[in-house]
């Protein structure tokens, strides 16, 4: 879940390119986790930049391996997608961060 408040954190920061059409998509809520996937895929540099190669690599696995848990979920359940709604991460530095999902 961090690896996606770390995007998130960037799009606050204005770090990832598109500005403010990338900034809305990243924080508006639902979103998939393909969303995230994709725009940290356009965002490689700033990625890189801020957590470095390894850790670049290491967030995009992470998110993707939830992505696919809450997909398999999803269809476990004759649902088609999962969406994250809820995502509480304004106060990461300091606080624990949540995420409520839901399928479609």
């Amino acid at each position: 879940m961090y690896g996606i408040t770390d995007v998130r954190a960037l799009a606050r920061q204005g770090k990832l390119a598109g500005g403010d059409e990338v900034k809305k998509r990243v924080l508006e809520l639902p979103i998939t986790l393909q969303d995230i996937l994709d725009v940290a895929a356009d965002n490689k540099e700033a990625l890189e930049g801020n957590f470095g190669q390894q850790g670049y690599k290491m967030y995009g696995s992470a998110i993707q391996s939830a992505g696919v848990e809450l997909e398999k979920d999803a269809l476990g359940m004759g649902n088609t997608s999962a969406q994250v709604v809820a995502f509480d991460d304004e106060h990461s530095e300091n606080e624990l961060v949540y995420a409520i999902t839901v399928s479609e």
